[in-house]
């Protein structure tokens, strides 16, 4: 059964000669609603998909870059404590032999190595907290050495720099 108007009213047929047959479109007026309609339905569907995989690709970039930050952050804690590992042993013993050792390491081809680490990974307040720190050891020890009293109380009151 043919869609015409009336049965005397043949049908307009659409068809591209080089495909002969194989795409033969039939126009029927009353389906004008429905020619209407589709491009939209294709036009929400297929942005349907476009944002389903734009949504994808975001959420897979988010993930990747947590994945970085936690990285980042178990290296920075690992800089961190290497960095503040000899003056905690200077802090916690009291004996001169412990504090030489502290100040062997601090002068170690190590430490430094890790010292250039912390002007990488860290943040400027804790890279400049850190260069008051050494400032303050240095200029300490060449005025008097053994001055670790002076040395203590100026780490210790610039910890809340170290922990940002």
């Amino acid at each position: 059964m043919a869609f015409s108007r009336s049965d005397s009213e043949p049908m307009k047929s659409f068809g591209h000669p080089a495909l002969g047959s194989l795409i033969f479109l039939k126009y029927a007026p009353e389906m004008e609603w429905l020619l209407a309609l589709v491009p939209a339905l294709l036009m929400g569907l297929g942005g349907l998909i476009v944002w389903l995989i734009k949504s994808r690709i975001e959420e897979l970039r988010a993930e990747e870059l947590r994945a970085v930050e936690a990285q980042l952050r178990e290296q920075r804690q690992k800089v961190y404590s290497d960095i503040l590992a000899p003056y905690t042993q200077i802090f916690s013993n009291l004996r001169a032999q412990g504090n030489k050792q502290a100040i062997r390491t601090i002068t170690s081809y190590e430490y430094r190595r890790t010292s250039f680490e912390l002007t990488l990974f860290g943040s400027d307040e804790v890279v400049r907290a850190y260069n008051d720190l050494t400032q303050h050891s240095f200029k300490a020890e060449a005025e008097e050495p053994g001055g670790d009293a002076s040395l203590a109380h100026f780490a210790l009151g610039d910890t809340k720099e170290f922990g940002k």
